[in-house]
């Protein structure tokens, strides 16, 4: 599959939604944590991190377990395919 492909099938609104909840935690250092999740994903596709959907879903969700601790984690893992692994690399 080309980078192209790749991309054209990455799927991530499931998880940008679910890291909206991010948006009402101020960080210190100014902004939100939300747009930190999603400045984290701009960056690792801007070193070609395309084919790591894993790595690419969790940077969205890297905060939300600590900063939301009620967060369901079961909902995450349900997402998709990857959920389960996302969830892995969130919590590792």
């Amino acid at each position: 599959m080309t980078t192209l492909e790749t991309l054209k099938n990455l799927v991530l609104a499931p998880y940008i939604l679910k890291a909206t909840a991010l948006i009402s935690v101020q960080r210190e250092v100014g902004g939100n944590q939300f747009r930190h999740c999603f400045s984290t994903l701009g960056i690792l596709l801007d070193y070609k991190f395309y084919t790591n959907s894993v790595l690419l879903k969790a940077s969205l969700l890297h905060d939300l377990l600590e900063e939301m601790p009620q967060t369901q984690i079961d909902e995450i893992r349900w997402i998709d395919s990857d959920g389960v692994a996302v969830v892995e690399l969130v919590l590792e």
